[in-house]
C-alpha cells in the first residue's frame, strides 16, 4: 500500500459522453493516497478510425508518469499498426502493448523510471468487443444481467505467472514479485525487465496482454472498467448488481459511477490492510444501440428482478475483521493485534459469565427485574433499532419501489454515519468496569446485579449499553442503601 493522508481527498473528476451507440460516464477519486496515479481514456470515435471506439483505465504505481503516458499515446500507436489496418485486431493489440513498453524502455528518460502501470483496454469495432489487459485492472460486461468477465487478473500467485517469475530469476514473497510488486504484468517497472538473456515476454514482469473477444448482441447492457481500488472491495457480481439496480431507478450513469467509488472508499484508512484506500477510477459504457437513455433503462427494468443487497458482501468495512486477523500474525505488537486480542479476551470473559449464570440460582430475581427493564426499553422503541455490526451495509440498502430514487440519494450519507456509529459501539461494547465494595451487603448485591444475565448475551451493542447503564444505576442505589444501613446499626449500638 502506498502512502496515505490522514483524511481522504473526496473530490471527484467525472465526465460523460454520448453518441448513437454508447452513453459513457467516468469518475475518478484520489481517496486516501497522497497523489493521483490513475489515468483513463475515452474515445467514442478514434481519430484515425471513426468507426472504432476505445476505452481504457490505467492504474499507475510508483508515480503517475507511465499511466499518463499510456493514456495519451496507446490508442495512437494502435491505429498506425499495420496488423490493425489489416483487420487482425487481436494480434495488433498484443503487438502494440509490447512495442509501447519497448518504446518507453528505449527512452533514456523513461528507462530509469521506477513507475509502472496496469492497463485494461476495450476496443469496439465491427460489432466486436476486444479486451486487452495487463495487471489487475478489470473489465466486466453485463448481458441481460449475466456477468461476463472480459479480462484476466495477472497476480504473482497465479501458477503460470509464478513459474515465469521464478524461471526469470525472481521470486514471490508476501504475494508480491520479489516481495514488492503486487502484479505480474505491467507497463514500465523496468527494474524487473533487465535480463538480457531473455526475451521481453520472458522477463520477471512483462507487458504481454491477454486478449478476449465478444460479439455484441441485443442482450448487451453495459461494460464497466475499473482499477483494483474498486475490485478489491466489490466482486464482479456486486458491481453489476449495483449498476443495474440504479439503472432500474433511472439514475444517470455519471451519478452511478460517483456512487460506486464512494461506496468503495474506506471510512478509515487504518483498518482493513488498505482495502478501500487506493485511487479509484471507473468507466461505465452503456450500450444504447440507437435508443434513448429512457429506453435503455426500460430494457434493463423489464428483465430486472429486485433482490435485496447482501450488505456483508459490499463495502470495505465488512472485511476489516479478516484484515485484523491477518495483521495480527504479521505484526503482533500492532494496534490491530491489540484490538483483536482485547476482543478475544472479552469473548472468553463472556463465556465464563454465561456458565456462572447457569449455576447461580440466586440471580433469578435479578433476571426478572432486568426482563422488566428490557420490556420497558422495548416499549420506548430503544430495542427496536436494527442490530449494528461490522456489516454496516446490511440495513442501508433496502429500497422501496415507491421512493427508490430518494432512498438511493440518501444511501451514501446514511452508510457513512452508520459506519461511524458501528466503530463507536464496538469500543463501548468492549469496555467493562469492575468495582468492589468494602461492605459485605453491597458486595453480595453487586454480584447479582452487575453480572450480565442470560438474556443479554444475544443483545446488540446498543441494547447491551442500555441494560448495563441501568445495572450501574441499581448498583449505585444498593451501595447507598448499604451505607445507610451500616450507619443505622452503629447508631443503635
Amino acid at each position: 500500500m502506498g502512502q496515505a493522508f490522514s483524511e481522504p481527498v473526496t473530490e471527484k473528476e467525472s465526465s460523460t459522453e454520448k453518441n448513437d451507440k454508447f452513453l459513457v460516464a467516468s469518475s475518478s477519486i484520489q481517496g486516501w493516497r497522497i497523489s493521483m496515479e490513475d489515468a483513463h481514456t475515452i474515445m467514442l470515435s478514434m481519430p484515425d478510425d471513426p468507426e472504432a471506439s476505445f476505452f481504457a483505465v490505467f492504474d499507475g504505481h510508483g508515480g503517475s508518469k507511465v499511466a499518463s503516458f499510456a493514456a495519451e499515446n496507446l490508442h495512437r500507436g494502435l491505429c498506425s499498426n499495420q496488423q490493425y489496418k489489416d483487420g487482425k485486431i487481436e494480434d495488433a493489440l498484443k503487438t502494440i502493448f509490447m512495442e509501447f513498453d519497448e518504446m518507453m524502455f528505449n527512452d533514456e528518460k523513461m528507462r530509469d523510471e521506477l513507475a509502472g502501470s496496469t492497463a485494461v483496454v476495450i476496443l469496439i469495432k465491427n460489432n466486436q468487443i476486444y479486451c486487452a489487459n495487463i495487471g489487475d485492472s478489470r473489465a466486466v460486461a453485463s448481458f441481460m444481467g449475466r456477468v461476463d468477465p472480459l479480462s484476466i487478473d495477472h497476480k504473482p500467485t497465479c501458477e503460470n505467472e509464478m513459474n515465469r517469475i521464478v524461471t526469470a530469476g525472481g521470486w514471490v514473497q508476501f504475494n508480491r514479485v520479489n516481495g514488492n510488486l503486487a502484479l505480474s504484468r505491467a507497463f514500465g517497472d523496468f527494474v524487473f525487465k533487465r535480463n538480457d538473456k531473455r526475451s521481453a515476454t520472458e522477463q520477471i514482469v512483462i507487458a504481454y496482454p491477454d486478449v478476449q473477444t465478444r460479439t455484441i448482441s441485443s442482450d448487451l447492457e453495459f461494460i464497466v472498467l475499473a482499477c483494483d481500488g474498486v475490485w478489491d472491495v466489490m466482486t464482479n457480481e456486486e458491481v453489476v448488481e449495483f449498476i443495474r439496480k440504479r439503472v432500474y431507478y433511472r439514475k444517470e450513469p455519471i451519478a452511478i459511477c460517483e456512487e460506486l467509488i464512494t461506496r468503495c472508499l474506506a471510512p478509515d484508512c487504518q483498518m482493513g490492510c488498505g482495502i478501500g484506500c487506493d485511487n479509484m477510477t471507473v468507466i461505465l459504457i452503456c450500450y444504447l444501440n440507437g435508443s434513448t437513455f429512457e429506453e435503455f433503462c426500460d430494457r434493463i427494468s423489464n428483465c430486472y428482478v429486485m433482490t435485496p443487497d447482501q450488505g456483508h458482501h459490499i463495502g470495505p468495512v465488512n472485511r476489516f475483521k479478516d484484515a485484523y486477523n491477518h495483521n495480527s500474525n504479521d505484526s503482533p505488537n500492532s494496534s490491530s493485534s491489540d484490538y483483536m486480542a482485547h476482543n478475544d479476551e472479552n469473548d472468553d470473559d463472556d463465556d465464563d459469565d454465561e456458565e456462572d449464570d447457569d449455576d447461580d440460582d440466586e440471580n433469578d430475581s435479578d433476571d426478572s427485574r432486568n426482563d422488566k427493564e428490557i420490556e420497558k426499553n422495548k416499549s420506548n422503541g430503544l430495542l427496536n433499532c436494527p442490530k449494528i455490526d461490522r456489516d454496516y451495509h446490511h440495513h442501508s440498502n433496502q429500497y422501496d419501489d415507491s421512493n427508490g430514487n430518494e432512498q438511493l440519494k440518501n444511501s451514501e450519507s446514511s452508510e457513512r454515519n452508520q459506519a461511524k456509529s458501528t466503530r463507536m459501539n464496538l469500543n463501548l461494547d468492549h469496555s467493562r468496569s469492575k468495582s468492589s465494595s468494602s461492605s459485605s451487603v453491597a458486595a453480595l448485591a453487586s454480584i447479582s446485579i452487575s453480572k450480565p444475565h442470560k438474556h443479554t448475551s444475544s443483545l446488540s451493542p446498543v441494547q447491551s449499553i442500555a441494560v448495563q447503564s441501568k445495572q450501574s444505576e441499581n448498583t449505585s442505589n444498593v451501595n447507598e442503601f448499604s451505607s445507610n444501613t451500616i450507619k443505622s446499626s452503629n447508631s443503635a449500638a
